[in-house]
């Protein structure tokens, strides 16, 4: 996809933002007919160790800390292949 603005990766600051209570633009695969697509979606911590990545109702990545996961918070956004905007203010 091609993006005139600057995209991040960098898991670990997307969750220090996150949990400064920032709201983080993001895009995620979107899959329609065997094609990949990539959606805008928000990222937010919905609570106490609770981070979601949404759009339109379908929440494309989510983790819990409390949870006995076996991956971490950046595996998860990995998974679901999450870009996002670095804020600029």
């Amino acid at each position: 996809m091609n993006m005139p603005y600057k995209t991040s990766r960098d898991y670990q600051l997307l969750k220090k933002l996150l949990d400064e209570g920032k709201e983080i633009v993001c895009f995620t695969d979107f899959p329609i007919d065997n094609r990949i697509f990539r959606d805008v979606c928000k990222a937010r911590k919905i609570g106490e160790g609770r981070y979601s990545v949404t759009c339109r109702g379908c929440e494309y990545a989510s983790f819990w800390e409390n949870h006995n996961y076996k991956w971490t918070f950046e595996d998860e956004m990995r998974m679901a292949n999450i870009e996002f905007i670095e804020p600029n203010i």
